[in-house]
């Protein structure tokens, strides 16, 4: 499987054989800052939801061949999967699948598994 990593940072993917897979980040922002009003509820700032976040500057999909994964943060997920034509995956950062560092901050270094989001292309 051909992957595009497009969150910031490079990816470590635990493999159930032991290989570690690195996946570097594209370097690309695919997200657009949103700005959202706070409000105060009882004394606390609050925000509301987002319900779903502005997506620009996906690659275009190759009209020949294999359509690579895009790997992407869970908050982009919802909206690139409405975009996009093939695998859209999120690292599964559960308690199942993140991999910890073994110091005291615990973290997280790598996943063994991807969320696989899927939405019908409008």
């Amino acid at each position: 499987m051909k992957f595009i990593n497009l969150t910031p940072h490079k990816l470590f993917f635990h493999h159930t054989d032991g290989e570690i897979e690195t996946i570097p980040s594209d370097g690309k922002v695919i997200v657009r800052p949103e700005t959202r009003e706070p409000y105060l509820l009882d004394g606390y700032s609050v925000v509301d939801p987002s319900s779903s976040p502005t997506i620009s500057g996906l690659p275009s999909p190759p009209s020949v061949g294999e359509i690579p994964a895009l790997i992407v943060s869970r908050y982009a997920a919802e909206g690139v999967a409405r975009l996009w034509p093939g695998e859209v995956l999120v690292p599964d950062t559960s308690r199942e699948s993140a991999v910890r560092d073994s110091t005291q901050s615990f973290k997280i270094v790598g996943v063994r598994r991807w969320e696989r989001w899927t939405e019908e292309i409008e």
